[in-house]
């Protein structure tokens, strides 16, 4: 004969089902009361949130000088080892040129195809 078991603190002691509405004004209840630079997160394969704090920021030292030094340097440093950043009248030189070629070779062959029209049709229509 089968026997129900109960397993203190791991059965549903009730169900609530509540409307969208209700779940959205509880939520916005939370979030209203949770205090600034806090929230919390949910990450994969764990099953409890994280509780995290956003720590304050000091005064930075650098300033824009500085701030732009660096940003030069670094595009330098990466135009050089990398080639993937090049200046703005580089790439735009590269645009014209790559315009023009697809213009100089392409373009008959694309016009042709849209403006070409059968020679005659035959059936009805």
């Amino acid at each position: 004969m089968p026997v129900f078991i109960t397993d203190y603190g791991k059965e549903l002691s009730s169900r609530q089902l509540r409307s969208i509405e209700d779940q959205l004004f509880i939520a916005s209840q939370i979030l209203s009361d949770q205090k600034q630079r806090h929230f919390v997160l949910k990450i994969v394969d764990n099953n409890k949130p994280v509780h995290v704090i956003t720590p304050f920021l000091e005064e930075s030292i650098a300033d824009e000088k500085m701030a732009l030094a660096y940003r030069q340097k670094k595009l330098l440093e990466w135009s050089k080892e990398h080639k993937f950043v090049i200046d703005k009248s580089t790439a735009q030189k590269a645009l014209e040129a790559n315009q023009k070629y697809i213009v100089e070779n392409f373009a008959d062959d694309i016009f042709k195809k849209f403006t070409d029209e059968p020679p005659s049709s035959s059936g009805k229509i």
